[in-house]
């Protein structure tokens, strides 16, 4: 015997369709989309990175990738300090992981697939996605600091 939904969440969580009815005697958490195609598209756009495709947001990723890349030529004269020259090493090796983030998340904001741009790093997709989301945070920062530099 089927019965009308009583739980208040009459529709898919994903597209809005109704869910239907449920059985009477029906255990365990109550629907929430109204197939699987919905719940898995559900799923992916979870996964997704938070950057969203705009001619702004890939202006600012390219101008923090320029102001990156001034960074690199800047440390490029290496020269042994007190320390030796691992300071400076260390200080290019984290420039470079910060410029492959940002140009992660300015490939992602143009409509690459994770896939492509896992197979043109080497990285798994797991792996690009975490760098797109640190991507996006080193690119606003950046961006934010020219930009308050600029107005002051």
């Amino acid at each position: 015997m089927d019965t009308v939904r009583t739980d208040g969440s009459g529709c898919c969580a994903r597209c809005g369709s109704p869910l239907g009815r449920v059985r009477s005697g029906r255990v365990g958490r109550p629907a929430k989309y109204c197939s699987s195609a919905c719940r898995q598209a559900a799923h992916r756009e979870r996964q997704r990175c938070d950057v969203v495709r705009s001619e702004a947001d890939v202006r600012d990723f390219r101008l923090a990738l320029s102001e990156l890349a001034e960074r690199v030529r800047g440390s490029a004269a290496v020269e042994k300090g007190p320390y030796g020259f691992t300071p400076t090493a260390t200080e290019l090796v984290d420039l470079a992981f910060q410029v492959q983030a940002v140009a992660i998340a300015c490939d992602r904001a143009t409509g690459l697939s994770w896939a492509a741009i896992a197979a043109r790093t080497g990285l798994s997709r797991d792996r690009v996605r975490r760098e797109c989301q640190a991507g996006a945070e080193v690119a606003a920062r950046l961006v934010g600091a020219r930009l308050v530099g600029a107005a002051g």
